[in-house]
């Protein structure tokens, strides 16, 4: 059986997205080669919608300030440390005073683990996608491709 044979049902496409979304990089190629040698068409279709923290933070600054706002101290932390220096203080720019205080001193006594900031950036990505369906974000404004 085909892989995408399982994904070709009503919401099936969106559930391909966010596993994927959520996977490892390593994973996320496997995922995207599979597709592509079973229909290059949704290959090209999932990467275009891909979401990424990268991607997220590189939005406008009210965006990041919505995303931001959702998370929990320890999360965005621990993304942090999983971030460039510069994307870092974009990222601590969009917070409140209290917000930018609590997760820095989260920021400065954690050291977490690869797979620690792997499974946060799938985390965040799970929360910007839950904001966007509960209607708080709207991708049409911020993203068209996606």
């Amino acid at each position: 059986m085909a892989m995408l044979d399982r994904y070709r049902k009503s919401g099936g496409f969106t559930q391909l997205l966010t596993l994927i979304e959520t996977s490892t990089l390593q994973k996320r190629e496997q995922f995207i080669k599979i597709v592509h040698e079973e229909d290059p068409r949704w290959a090209e279709a999932l990467q275009e919608k891909l979401l990424s923290v990268n991607r997220i933070l590189n939005w406008d600054h009210q965006t990041l300030m919505e995303v931001v706002a959702n998370l929990q101290p320890l999360s965005l932390s621990v993304m942090l440390h999983g971030l460039e220096a510069g994307v870092r203080d974009k990222v601590l720019s969009a917070m409140s005073n209290g917000q930018r205080r609590n997760v820095t001193e989260a920021f400065d006594a954690s050291s977490p683990t690869p797979a620690e900031i792997s499974t946060t950036f799938g985390r965040v990505i799970t929360e910007f996608r839950k904001m966007v369906s509960d209607g708080r974000v709207r991708l049409d404004k911020i993203d068209p491709t996606v």
